[in-house]
């Protein structure tokens, strides 16, 4: 890579989590498996929010949803704090051609954000209308100047009733562990795997536009996805399943090609890092902190927690976790007693599959504390546990006093 700033490119899919050919999970992804082995794949990247518009915002900013202002779904009337403080804005600031082709979800126009042109952000935004809009855009940038391109697709968000896809047999699909396995749970996660091939063609598009025209070797190319997948037990909850995201990054230059990292980041932390690879200041209040250290392999991490929250979805679900490298303590300020689905997912047919399961595999509490070694699937409290307890009141201290000095609208439900 040359010595000027360097172009960036952010491709999201959508509901995705980690359901690409570098996590396993049955997943058929070639172009996604072929741009891994030129990037560095993070294992344990998450987001701050199972839900759409929080986390693409703390991607944007650099923020948790209650800095950002953006607790809820843009189209609901939620909305950043201060826009100008985005990642694009910020980028124009410095030079950068700013474009986004497809899908956002962080404001009611891209403008807001600060992206000069917006294209293919009509409804549906699939890959197969968005990656082609992509490769145009190109065209028509001044190259000898840097450019930032947002990339959105819908994949692979519900429903799954979109043409031009292939699925794979039911029965030929990866159950994830905490789901049913009945035909009906098949069939919605075939389907959901033929928008996920939809992703990876779309992936594969957008790199093959970068390469005809010579540009791979001078940009940073980052593949994530914004969420858990749109199932049962996943997005809309604070378990790993709902935070997870996939995450890759080539920065010719400086990533070693084919290289997993196993530290602990979260997608605010995307927003440091490309804004210094750019050559800018971070701005006062970011969460984030910088990977370039990870990418280069100098340090084995760069943070030994995160936070997540959850406001209002389609409905108000008030909770909060902090996860460290080994637990998570999840706090349900709500008076819920069964497991909280948004509306896609509760009215899908894996939504009514985990309704009917006798006895209900997961139930609410005030306090959830999870030994995520011992337990994965985070289906067992440990909260009551007397050699857990001090932990469980570290993670507590913690938590509360994140939400104090955040100014967490929920910090007086903690005497509730």
């Amino acid at each position: 890579m040359s010595s000027r700033q360097p172009n960036i490119v952010i491709v999201h899919g959508h509901d995705l989590g980690r359901t690409m050919g570098p996590y396993g999970r049955g997943a058929d992804t070639p172009n996604v498996d072929a741009f891994a082995r030129s990037a560095v794949t993070f294992d344990r990247a998450f987001a701050p929010a199972p839900q759409c518009s929080p986390s693409r915002a703390s991607l944007m900013t650099g923020k948790y949803p209650n800095g950002s202002g953006m607790m809820g779904l843009a189209h609901l009337d939620w909305s950043l704090n201060d826009p100008r403080g985005a990642l694009p804005h910020l980028l124009q600031g410095l030079g950068y051609q700013t474009l986004l082709v497809g899908e956002q979800h962080e404001a009611t126009s891209g403008e807001l954000l600060g992206y000069q042109r917006c294209l293919g952000t009509k409804w549906p935004q699939v890959a197969s209308r968005v990656a082609p809009e992509f490769a145009q855009a190109l065209d028509e940038l001044d190259l000898q100047r840097p450019f930032f391109a947002s990339v959105g697709f819908f994949e692979a968000h519900r429903p799954f009733d979109q043409a031009g896809y292939t699925d794979p047999s039911p029965e030929l699909v990866e159950v994830p562990p905490y789901l049913p396995d009945t035909p009906e749970v098949r069939a919605d996660l075939a389907a959901f795997h033929g928008r996920v091939r939809g992703f990876d063609v779309g992936v594969g598009a957008v790199l093959a536009a970068l390469e005809a025209r010579g540009l791979a070797d001078e940009t940073i190319v980052v593949v994530t996805t914004d969420h858990g997948v749109a199932f049962p037990r996943a997005k809309g909850t604070l378990y790993d399943a709902g935070l997870e995201t996939g995450l890759l990054v080539r920065w010719p230059g400086i990533t070693e090609p084919g290289t997993r990292c196993n530290a602990l980041v979260a997608n605010i932390d995307l927003f440091a890092t490309l804004l210094h690879a750019a050559g800018g200041a971070l701005p006062e209040a970011v969460d984030g902190v910088d990977l370039r250290p990870l990418l280069e392999g100098r340090v084995p991490a760069v943070r030994d927690h995160l936070f997540a929250q959850l406001h209002w979805h389609d409905a108000y679900v008030p909770m909060r976790a902090i996860r460290t490298d080994t637990h998570k303590l999840i706090v349900d300020f709500s008076d819920r007693d069964e497991l909280y689905l948004p509306k896609d997912v509760e009215e899908s047919a894996s939504g009514r599959a985990l309704r009917a399961a006798s006895p209900q595999p997961t139930t609410t509490a005030r306090f959830a504390l999870h030994d995520l070694a011992a337990d994965p699937l985070e289906r067992r409290n440990d909260w009551d546990d007397p050699d857990a307890s001090a932990l469980g009141r570290e993670l507590r201290h913690r938590l509360e006093q994140w939400m104090l000095e955040s100014r967490d609208p929920l910090v007086s439900e903690w005497t509730r």
